[in-house]
């Protein structure tokens, strides 16, 4: 009788397992799978300069006008052309006694009014190649301010930014709304 238990165990169907060649199998694909796409996750996690500035310059924007808008005054974006630094500044004043009437966005150098401040630093692979303030060229300026008004509105930019690899984009603001518009298309607004 032991003899027929041996015989009917070995023509038992054997319960169905993966064998370690299999499995061996599946954790390769699996790794070659991932591999390929650890560059994109490296590439959303860490932005390349000139992608990093274009968001953080929307950024300041748009905290600049949330600003302006929640607390009820005037708030600038302030272009420092020293140190190629910009800042957001909350609080500040209309304008200056000292600038003339036609040149609203052009403010001499003052130390930044009190309140909230944000800012941020361009990289060294990115510069500003075009600075437009209401129609006013502010490359040759050391200081020069966007203000956000308290109604959703703005004064006029064009912020033009060059790559050390030559890649230019461009920044607007829709003066009703405030808001920052991002240009890439280099001969869209190269014929300005």
């Amino acid at each position: 009788m032991n003899g027929v238990l041996q015989m009917s165990r070995r023509n038992a169907p054997r319960p169905a397992a993966f064998t370690m060649i299999e499995l061996m199998v599946v954790v390769a694909i699996m790794g070659i799978v991932l591999s390929m796409g650890i560059p994109n996750i490296y590439h959303i996690w860490k932005k390349e300069p000139m992608r990093q500035t274009i968001s953080d310059v929307v950024e300041l924007c748009s905290n600049a006008r949330a600003r302006s808008i929640l607390q009820g005054s005037v708030s600038e974006m302030v272009f420092n052309g020293g140190d190629g630094s910009i800042s957001v500044n909350t609080g500040a004043a209309v304008a200056s006694p000292s600038v003339a009437p036609g040149d609203p966005g052009m403010v001499p150098a003052t130390p930044p009014p009190s309140g909230k401040s944000s800012s941020m630093r361009l990289p060294d692979s990115v510069a500003i190649s075009k600075l437009l303030v209401n129609g006013l060229n502010g490359m040759d300026r050391n200081q020069i301010r966007v203000r956000f008004f308290p109604n959703g509105t703005c004064d006029d930019l064009i912020l033009q930014l060059r790559s050390d690899k030559n890649d230019q984009v461009e920044i607007t603001l829709e003066l009703t709304t405030g808001l920052a518009l991002v240009k890439y298309n280099a001969m869209e607004f190269r014929l300005r």
